[in-house]
């Protein structure tokens, strides 16, 4: 058994460095593929998505393959993000990659239609 063999913080220090191999073998190969909502805090659809979706999206495997990130509709431009056209209107939904926008819906009714439109538009 290596325990045995190893003094205790000599294991933990060779287990952090497995676990630290292993993370970045896995995401080496992840896009940086994000979920951008942009909002205004008057937005009757925004405070809606934020009761259905938004308090659980965490907690979705969606939110693995697309982390939302939530950009004020007034600073969106300074987002950092290079996007096909301007944002006009709150809630828009933009999925980038690598910085670039690559899809977009607007607005916000429902829970299932938001979940329906994600899953036709998201990076495979």
């Amino acid at each position: 058994m290596i325990s045995a063999s190893l003094p205790f913080g000599l294991l933990n220090r060779a287990l952090v460095a497995a676990l630290s191999i292993m993370l970045t073998i896995q995401t080496s190969g992840a896009s940086n593929a994000e979920l951008l909502i942009v909002e205004d805090p008057a937005c009757g659809p925004c405070k809606l998505f934020e009761r259905q979706v938004g308090a659980i999206y965490m907690r979705t495997d969606e939110s693995r393959r697309l982390p939302l990130r939530r950009v004020p509709l007034g600073t969106y431009l300074e987002a950092g993000v290079s996007f096909s056209q301007p944002i006009v209107r709150a809630p828009t939904f933009v999925i980038v990659e690598d910085r670039v926008e690559q899809h977009r819906f607007e607005g916000y009714s429902s829970d299932e239609l938001f979940w329906m439109t994600l899953e036709r538009l998201r990076p495979r």
